[in-house]
């Protein structure tokens, strides 16, 4: 029976045969399609690093750009400790501590 099957789908596949009814197209060759298009993830991520980055140097002396950007990043924290955790990343990038609220103070700053 597996010979059967074999065959039938060798069959299939020089185009002896062809394939029909509901599950026919699980038989045929898929065409190509190439693995990735535009755009290329290199450059994608060389535009995120540099956008971030811009995003960053804005907020380094700008208060309320500071805060939208913990906001970004915080939006969905739901503990205390995920909040503060972004707020520390966020400080080590070089924004100052003074310009990001803790927790506690964080719906004060909106």
């Amino acid at each position: 029976m597996l010979e059967a099957a074999a065959t039938a789908m060798h069959l299939i596949e020089t185009g002896v045969l062809q394939a029909r009814g509901p599950l026919g197209s699980v038989l045929r060759e898929e065409p190509y399609r190439p693995v990735r298009s535009e755009p290329d993830p290199a450059t994608t991520w060389q535009r995120l690093v540099k956008d971030f980055n811009v995003a960053i140097d804005a907020a380094q002396n700008d208060r309320e750009a500071a805060i939208r950007l913990l906001h970004a990043y915080t939006a969905f924290c739901r503990t205390a400790a995920a909040y503060e955790r972004w707020r520390q990343n966020l400080i080590a990038c070089g924004l100052p501590e003074r310009f990001l609220p803790h927790w506690e103070d964080r719906d004060a700053a909106r």
